[in-house]
């Protein structure tokens, strides 16, 4: 392929109903020097593949691999493995881009040829507000931020950008020399894929504008955590700690500290006062501890109302908790 061309990877399993849409977004690029990737899942059962072999039929770009995976990380492995292009994309097939997606984050590499890594702004909608959500994005304002890689590490930690991999326009190069790949799990594996980026960059070039429609469906897997969330991201964190202890050991210290906060967080928010004291033993959680860099006051005061008394703690969550699910428009949805 020729120079700043774009290999474009979409795992696929039962998004019949929207693949369509996601490829027709893509087709509609402002550049359109790009290849289209689609791990395809063997064990769905909708029309995917129908939908997919209509379009290969007549897209000369369009490659369908068809296989059995473990997860969203493990058909983008898959699709990794066949990319010929320049630049490497990830895109959800149920989700919609703007036609400038691939232009706005490829000139920002024309611009600063440094970077290995464009990150992009997204909004995050439901199916009924896509339309709208075209409008908003494509009134937004682009400006081009580059962000050191500590400063992004934090961003990412408290949630300030996004940890998707759709976000990301990353060098192929770049993730062949540094071996960056989706871990075999299925729980937070793109947030583990994303902050490998981030720690082996000097700097992230960071797009203002809304590119990614980031499309809830009624039939999305949801992303609600289950009561004993933390034994399935166990390995994710495990594997945080363990990688960073190697590339930025501060760094190191203040996710796992961070991570333990949330586990206590999340626990008091779901389980019974018995439960979440059950829990707290189970992971050896006696106290927490306040990270060493870039940490928020209001976290601060949590960790030292746990420390203090974890029934006084584990009550304010509660109480916190019902008043957002009260209060909050987005919990009434």
């Amino acid at each position: 392929m020729n120079p700043s061309s774009i290999s474009i990877i979409i795992p696929a399993y039962n998004v019949g109903k929207y693949i369509a849409a996601c490829l027709d977004s893509l087709y509609a690029q402002t550049h359109q020097n790009f290849e289209i990737i689609v791990a395809y899942d063997e064990k769905s059962t909708d029309n995917t593949l129908e939908v997919l072999q209509s379009y290969a039929a007549e897209k000369d770009n369009l490659i369908i691999d068809i296989g059995i995976d473990k997860g969203s990380g493990d058909a983008r492995n898959r699709g990794f493995r066949l990319a010929k292009g320049d630049f490497i994309l990830f895109v959800d097939g149920d989700d919609e881009v703007t036609t400038d997606y691939l232009s706005t984050m490829l000139s920002v590499f024309e611009q600063h040829p440094e970077l290995n890594v464009v990150l992009c702004n997204y909004l995050r909608l439901n199916e009924d507000e896509v339309q709208e959500g075209f409008e908003k994005a494509n009134a937004s304002v682009n400006e081009v931020t580059l962000i050191p890689r500590d400063e992004m590490l934090y961003k990412k930690l408290w949630h300030e950008v996004s940890s998707a991999p759709w976000s990301y326009l990353i060098r192929r190069e770049y993730l062949m020399m540094n071996n960056i790949v989706f871990p075999p799990y299925s729980h937070a594996d793109d947030s583990l894929f994303t902050y490998k980026l981030t720690v082996n960059s000097e700097h992230i070039g960071y797009c203002s504008k809304i590119l990614y429609l980031f499309i809830q469906h009624d039939t999305s897997i949801t992303h609600v955590l289950p009561d004993y969330w933390w034994r399935k991201y166990e390995p994710f964190a495990r594997d945080m700690v363990a990688y960073f202890s190697e590339k930025d050991a501060s760094f190191a210290v203040d996710f796992e500290r961070n991570i333990y906060r949330i586990l206590a967080y999340m626990s008091a928010r779901r389980l019974s006062y018995k439960d979440f004291l059950a829990e707290m033993n189970h992971f050896g959680v006696k106290k927490l501890a306040n990270m060493k860099h870039n940490d928020r006051f209001f976290v601060k005061c949590s960790a030292w109302c746990f420390n203090v008394s974890k029934r006084l703690y584990w009550c304010m969550v509660r109480l916190m908790n019902s008043m957002i699910n009260k209060f909050s428009p987005l919990t009434q949805r």
